[in-house]
């Protein structure tokens, strides 16, 4: 073969056979070496991934599997895949599932007795949608740490309802009291100015007569707003109260209407009590008012006799000072009065010292007494009034009545009466009674015989002969009385038209007298005893002449005084 080495030649003179030489083999790296040597390393990785990667087997029981497929089905923590769902079966009463999944290693610190596991699916709730992306990405099991001081674990019992609140998020859990749970369920919202801070983690129904025990977490920082002077209500659904208000109709949200709700404040005065430590108890109120009301601890106990209907009036009715609450009707009962054996109602009152003014702070007892003792002497009553005259709800109200008869706070069984006065019904219908009394005392049927009587003798009377012959001779003796008259004032009017004559010259001799006297005045006899008569005769006929004129013009202007005399008031 053309390229081939020629095999060397032997040398000469060398007897034996000639053995042909070989070339030594290459020692050197062959890369079939790098297969087994490559599967090696992935063996080993494996191996390495599987001890550092690969976590412990938990076992999970849920009521159903819905949702749930093995090897497909992850569990995750915010989004982290954390576990790979290794098999589903039944357990072997058949009434729940076993889900066994393979955990990573990194997992292991949240494998604790307080950890939660949950199936994220589309829910649909009153108050919240959640689980919208699974819809396309298929259901998870969802991975709460919780707290991390647990023991370790890996057998579990998964929620079938997500927890409201994550274990890592900053706020504390209160304890609400409550006698009713209404409408408030796991994850009702729980508000503060009307946002909403937190919401409710579950509740546990006490024991008959035990109230039952809501647990509300607030996040921070809003759970720094709660004091120990704090108060809560339930503002689930939509309310309407029809009190002494008149007609009031809350909500507070959509959310609330439909999932429920509670909200909570923080007075003033209460800013100055410490914060809530976490876990601290408070009462849940039915409404603000109530809770309100819950404000003022001090309450002094008083009793009202009532004597007519108290119809309206209930537990919790106002008990008002000039329209201002100033406490509530603790209690409505029937009794026997021992002094009257009548039955009326007595009605328990609890005043509010806080409400009341000149009161302090923190009253005693005694000075509360002594405070509404000093009012009731000067006039202070207990009365039913009409609250609302829509509902015809009553309230018991406190008002001064300066003519109300005296009284005082007696004490009855170790309780303080305050005294009472009737309604301002109950005063029209007490004077009302009084009149129709008094009317009925008018002998209405005597006096009605006699009035017969009067008109039947009125009626003889003026249908009688009598009668007719007196108003015959009146209009007769009329008719002469208008002759007569006519022939006074003819017969007059000549001497008349003639005394203003008569008048006039009896005037003019008056005045030559007077000339005469004058005279004789100037002469030695001006002071004789004559002079001085005739001056007064002169005076006295100078009177008589002006009364003659006066009486002249008088008649010439009213003739019939004549007959009838000077009308009163007429000049002379």
């Amino acid at each position: 073969m053309s390229g081939s080495a020629a095999p060397p030649e032997p040398p000469s003179g060398s007897a034996g056979p000639v053995v042909p030489a070989f070339p030594e083999p290459d020692r050197g790296f062959s890369l079939v070496w790098l297969v087994p040597i490559v599967a090696l390393l992935i063996g080993g990785w494996l191996v390495f991934r599987f001890l550092t990667q690969e976590g412990p087997m938990v076992t999970l029981i849920f009521s159903t599997a819905d949702g749930i497929t093995a090897g497909q089905t992850q569990i995750r923590h915010k989004a982290v895949a954390l576990g790979l769902v290794k098999s589903v079966t039944l357990t072997h009463d058949m009434t729940h599932v076993i889900v066994r999944a393979r955990m990573r290693r990194s997992a292991e610190p949240a494998l604790t007795t307080h950890a939660r596991f949950w199936v994220v699916r589309p829910r649909f709730t009153p108050g919240n949608i959640s689980g919208l992306n699974t819809i396309l990405a298929g259901s998870f099991i969802e991975l709460d740490p919780g707290m991390t001081r647990g023991k370790p674990s890996t057998d579990f019992t998964g929620l079938e309802t997500p927890p409201p609140i994550r274990s890592d998020e900053p706020g504390r859990t209160f304890i609400l009291l409550a006698d009713r749970l209404g409408a408030i369920n796991i994850g009702s919202g729980i508000f503060y100015r009307d946002l909403q801070v937190g919401e409710v983690l579950g509740y546990k129904v006490g024991k008959p007569g035990h109230p039952v025990t809501i647990f509300a977490f607030i996040r921070a920082p809003y759970d720094t707003t709660v004091h120990e002077g704090s108060f809560f209500w339930n503002v689930s659904g939509l309310s309407i109260n029809t009190g002494a208000g008149g007609l009031q109709v809350q909500i507070q949200s959509l959310q609330t209407v439909l999932a429920g709700g509670i909200a909570f404040t923080t007075p003033y005065e209460a800013l100055r009590t410490p914060l809530a430590p976490d876990h601290a108890e408070f009462t849940l109120f039915q409404d603000r008012a109530a809770a309100t009301s819950s404000h003022y601890t001090e309450r002094v106990h008083f009793l009202v006799h009532v004597k007519s209907s108290v119809r309206g009036l209930a537990v919790g009715s106002p008990v008002t000072l000039y329209g201002i609450q100033v406490g509530v009707v603790s209690s409505v009962a029937l009794y026997i009065n021992p002094d009257t054996n009548r039955v009326e109602v007595e009605v328990q009152i609890e005043l509010e010292p806080g409400r009341l003014p000149n009161m302090g702070p923190i009253p005693s007892p005694q000075k509360v007494v002594d405070g509404v003792s000093h009012f009731v002497n000067h006039g202070l009553r207990a009365q039913m009034r009409t609250a609302n005259f829509l509902t015809g709800q009553m309230e018991l109200a406190l008002d001064f009545f300066p003519n109300a008869e005296p009284a005082s706070v007696t004490v009855e069984n170790g309780e303080h009466v305050l005294p009472s006065v009737p309604t301002d019904l109950e005063d029209i219908q007490r004077n009302l009674s009084d009149v129709s009394r008094r009317l009925a005392r008018i002998p209405f049927d005597q006096m009605a015989s006699h009035l017969d009587q009067v008109i039947v003798s009125l009626d003889g009377a003026i249908s009688g002969p009598a009668l007719k012959q007196s108003v015959t001779d009146l209009a007769a003796s009329l008719r002469q009385l208008r002759q007569l008259t006519t022939s006074l004032a003819q017969n007059a009017e000549p001497a008349l038209k003639k005394l203003p004559a008569i008048a006039n010259g009896l005037q003019a001799d008056i005045s030559q007298t007077g000339a005469l006297l004058a005279g004789m005045n100037a002469g030695p006899a001006a002071n004789s005893a004559i002079a001085r008569d005739l001056s007064r005769t002169l005076d006295q006929a100078a009177a008589a002449l002006r009364s003659v004129r006066a009486l002249a013009d008088y008649l010439h202007n009213h003739p019939a005084a004549l007959l009838r005399g000077r009308a009163t008031g007429a000049s002379p």
